[in-house]
């Protein structure tokens, strides 16, 4: 969201000086919040500030979701479906381009991990993406045409 004028500036302000009650956005909001983390352990003489104000930062934002995770949710579902319309596509895209041409890389290392947690066993990730991508380890024939196994 964009704001003109003098809100834009007191969203700038609030942002740099480290003020999070001076800001109206979430964006500007989260970023405050971590200027005003940073100040404090730049003050403090913290052998690296930015890296302990990232950390305190993410527990915060974890102890806030922790609090109220039902709030949490109901947040996340339009914030997820407006990028959804470009993302999702392009998501179903990409699974039925790799399945197409056995290319299970472009998936990412994510998929096997995740039909490891579905079946709720720690399965030999090589073993499950070739039983989810590889057309040729699903046909009929016994010969193996593969090159890469």
């Amino acid at each position: 969201m964009q704001f003109s004028g003098e809100a834009q500036e007191r969203e700038i302000q609030g942002e740099d000086s480290g003020m999070p009650d001076q800001t109206i956005s979430w964006y500007r909001k989260s970023r405050a919040i971590y200027n005003e983390q940073l100040a404090k352990y730049t003050a403090k003489g913290h052998r690296y500030p930015r890296g302990a104000a990232d950390q305190a930062t993410r527990n915060e934002a974890i102890r806030l979701i922790a609090e109220r995770p039902i709030k949490h949710a109901l947040v996340m579902v339009p914030l997820i479906w407006r990028g959804a319309l470009l993302t999702f596509p392009l998501l179903l895209v990409t699974l039925i381009f790799a399945w197409k041409r056995d290319r299970p890389d472009l998936m990412g290392d994510d998929v096997s991990v995740g039909a490891d947690v579905a079946r709720g066993s720690a399965l030999d990730k090589e073993a499950v993406t070739l039983a989810v991508f590889s057309r040729r380890a699903r046909s009929t024939s016994n010969s193996c045409h593969c090159t890469h196994l």
